[in-house]
């Protein structure tokens, strides 16, 4: 089919309505030049205020647009919903507008409750990309929405296609080839096993070569459960003296006060800061050299698909420790690339990390064995090569859809 497709029709709008960089991103940075090569064109909205994020796109040659974007918010305040639900229609009229200046082929909506591209995209009668991430949306409101979304998009995307992504979208497994999932990509020669970066970071963050450090990678949200790391790395130094603890992430201003009270002002009470046992990055564009340091990856998340941190820190040749959320699980098998926790509390993570800390043997084999599995599955081709399927099977049911309704009138 894609011999038969314009050129116009190659432009695929993405709207990314988070304020700052996250996972998201960072697949649209590693996928666009493979897509460009494929003749596909990504357009990256992002809010006007989103100044690191834009630069970071731009320089890997992705268009990109600022536009007032708004995004939902979790609060009890109806205020706040008010100006969500006044921002979406804003939202819907930008980029309508944009779908029909800029010929849009495709709209790319990234996650459950940024719908606002997904209302745009139907009402010009464009072809429809939606990608399921997360469940951290409610099940009531996931399982609202899930025939809107059948009924709606042309492709849905999932990050992942084993039990828990089944079940926490109803009806996902009766979509047939209009389901399509993917993994996040990652740069397995940016991200990989370096000893003199390692050495450099350790010295650099004033990690000793006696320690045992634990690092996790995520923006300083609610999701990311780094209240659950702060109280798992207070039992895990109890145990093992040799334990330090690393949070790399950016803040996110909604999120500032959950993270003061629940993670900052908690490790403070534990005694993490004092010497400190625990410490806290931004990251920036240095998370590469970053996770060199560490010696075991965790995500303690409530919610995910498959965080491109993982496949980072896999890639990187890191033994990993995750909860049993999204696709994780079928991301990094337990006991082949590291260890999955069915029952995730604090206390699990800390005997999981002094566990994999007194075998450095066993640290050594899941991380060669998740190397070997990132730089196999999770190549940046692999992964565009899904994008490009769901573009060309959404241009093909849209196109077979309005066959059908023009038969019917």
């Amino acid at each position: 089919m894609s011999g038969a497709v314009r050129n116009a029709q190659r432009r695929v709008l993405v709207p990314l309505h988070a304020p700052k960089w996250g996972g998201i991103h960072g697949v649209q940075e590693a996928i666009g030049g493979a897509l460009a090569a494929r003749g596909w064109h990504l357009l990256i909205a992002l809010p006007s205020s989103d100044a690191e994020s834009a630069q970071r796109l731009a320089s890997a040659g992705i268009d990109v647009l600022p536009l007032p974007l708004s995004r939902f918010r979790r609060s009890a305040d109806p205020r706040i919903h008010i100006q969500s639900l006044t921002g979406l229609l804003k939202d819907v009229a930008n980029l309508r507008r944009i779908i029909h200046e800029r010929d849009i082929g495709v709209v790319q909506v990234c996650g459950l409750h940024n719908i606002q591209g997904a209302i745009a995209a139907s009402l010009n009668g464009t072809p429809l990309v939606w990608q399921l991430l997360s469940a951290l949306v409610p099940r009531p409101i996931r399982t609202a929405m899930m025939p809107v979304i059948r009924r709606t998009a042309d492709i849905v995307m999932t990050n992942g296609s084993g039990r828990s992504v089944i079940e926490a979208f109803p009806g996902l497994d009766r979509m047939g080839d209009r389901w399509i999932p993917f993994r996040s990509p990652v740069d397995t020669r940016k991200f990989a096993p370096n000893d003199a970066t390692r050495a450099e970071m350790r010295q650099q963050l004033g990690f000793g070569p006696e320690v045992i450090v634990i690092g996790t990678v995520g923006n300083r949200t609610f999701q990311k459960g780094h209240d659950i790391f702060v109280e798992a790395a207070a039992i895990a130094r109890a145990h093992d003296e040799r334990l330090r603890f690393c949070i790399v992430g950016a803040p996110v201003e909604t999120n500032a006060e959950y993270y003061q009270r629940e993670v900052i002002e908690r490790a403070a009470k534990l005694g993490l800061l004092k010497r400190p046992d625990l410490t806290f990055f931004d990251g920036g564009n240095n998370i590469a050299r970053l996770v060199t340091a560490f010696d075991i990856f965790t995500l303690t998340s409530r919610t995910e698909g498959i965080p491109l941190s993982l496949i980072e820190a896999m890639a990187t040749g890191l033994p990993t420790v995750v909860p049993d959320v999204g696709g994780m699980a079928e991301t990094s098998p337990h006991r082949q690339t590291g260890l999955v926790l069915e029952n995730s509390k604090a206390a699990d993570y800390a005997m999981a990390w002094v566990s994999l800390a007194a075998d450095d043997s066993q640290r050594r084999r899941y991380g060669e064995a998740g190397r070997l599995l990132a730089t196999s599955a999770y190549s940046v081709d692999a992964v565009a090569d899904a994008h490009v399927a769901a573009f060309e099977h959404a241009l093909l049911h849209r196109s077979r859809s309005q066959s059908r309704g023009r038969m019917q009138v």
